[in-house]
């Protein structure tokens, strides 16, 4: 009788952790992403209040459009990827980031042996831990007032320029970094439930 109450609250205190993610998940519209992703992205889009799974899938689709492999293999022509992205000689990943940024950020998050940025599970949610570290640092930025705007948008300026072009402007930059954060933005409601795209 004495551990009823503790396990109440346990309980309570867990399905009040998981609702936020059901939450996010519930807005997140995974029709639109390819089926072996859609796990990865919820779970790099639940890392941090900032980024959600309909943001991650944004900046993938805008980084590579899906595609993936070296890039002599890439069918097609995906846009443009940022400067935060692989070298045109290098490998591709899902997500497009650098191996230095990999290296950082990425481990064998599928469990399967390798952490590889080739790898999408890996590529995916080492992007959630990037854009979450760069959303820390947007929020220190804006509480020492040398940054003002949007933390969304804040934040994924500072993927495409770097938190430092980001402070030296005192906001979003102007220019490519601007036209980055207005393309992300413009495909976040594809995936969001609702959207009716």
């Amino acid at each position: 009788m004495c551990l009823l109450p503790l396990v109440m609250m346990v309980g309570l205190s867990g399905s009040r952790l998981t609702d936020g993610d059901d939450r996010r998940q519930q807005a997140f519209d995974s029709s639109k992403v390819p089926p072996a992703h859609v796990k990865w992205v919820i779970r790099a889009g639940s890392v941090c209040d900032v980024v959600t799974p309909s943001v991650v899938a944004a900046q993938i689709d805008t980084e590579t459009g899906w595609l993936t492999g070296t890039s002599e293999d890439l069918q097609g022509s995906p846009p443009a990827p940022s400067p935060a992205a692989s070298a045109p000689s290098e490998s591709r990943a899902l997500v497009g980031l650098s191996t230095s940024a990999f290296e950082e950020w990425g481990s064998d998050d599928d469990a399967n042996g390798t952490a590889t940025p080739l790898d999408p599970a890996d590529a995916i949610m080492a992007l959630g831990r990037f854009d979450c570290a760069l959303a820390e640092g947007v929020q220190r930025l804006k509480e020492s007032r040398l940054a003002s705007g949007d933390a969304l948008e804040l934040t994924l300026a500072a993927y495409h320029s770097g938190l430092g072009s980001v402070e030296r402007s005192r906001g979003v930059p102007e220019g490519e970094a601007r036209d980055y954060v207005r393309r992300v933005r413009k495909l976040i409601p594809r995936y969001e439930t609702g959207s009716g795209d």
